[in-house]
């Protein structure tokens, strides 16, 4: 009776988990998109078990837009520089694209206020975000980065702040990482 019982009990955990992956919808907040110019002349970078990398801008797309079926993704918070995150809003037939915007300094992309709340008028902005302030030297506490976050506050638009990083804990710690 107990070998009957614990079949059972693990048949019945299978199903749960198949049901559960097969219903769950899942919001992705942190993908990266990216143009064909920020792919040249580099090699396909290695996860930490020496998976490679997409080659190519439109690889890493179809992969993720794979991955995104695959595991349920319904929705996903995008952010690059605005020309690959309307390419990847152009070619999603299933609207899960939530429109965000990398930026290290306040002037990336030639992007100023004015500029920056148009987008955010147009919807080509949605989260303000990915933000990685310390890569450009600055913290969003910096004046320079105010009138965007008055502009988010404004239209109600997420902020998205990366918060680690190597520069940072190099900082913090006062010497290198060791490898």
């Amino acid at each position: 009776m107990k070998k009957f019982n614990i079949i059972l009990l693990t048949s019945t955990l299978v199903h749960l988990s198949l049901f559960a992956q097969t219903h769950t919808k899942i919001i992705d907040m942190h993908i990266h998109s990216y143009t064909e110019s920020e792919f040249e002349g580099k090699e396909p970078d290695q996860d930490y078990y020496g998976n490679k990398g997409s080659k190519n801008a439109e690889s890493h797309r179809l992969e993720t837009f794979a991955a995104f079926e695959k595991f349920n993704i319904v929705k996903a918070m995008v952010s690059g520089n605005p020309e690959s995150v309307e390419n990847w809003v152009t070619k999603d037939s299933n609207q899960r694209i939530i429109r965000g915007i990398l930026m290290y300094t306040p002037d990336d992309y030639d992007m100023d206020s004015v500029k920056f709340e148009q987008m955010v008028k147009d919807n080509k902005i949605e989260v303000f975000g990915e933000t990685a302030p310390y890569y450009g030297g600055t913290t969003l506490s910096d004046s320079i980065w105010q009138p965007y976050l008055q502009i988010c506050e404004k239209y109600d638009i997420p902020v998205a702040v990366h918060m680690g990083g190597e520069i940072l804990v190099e900082h913090i710690l006062g010497h290198q990482k060791q490898d």
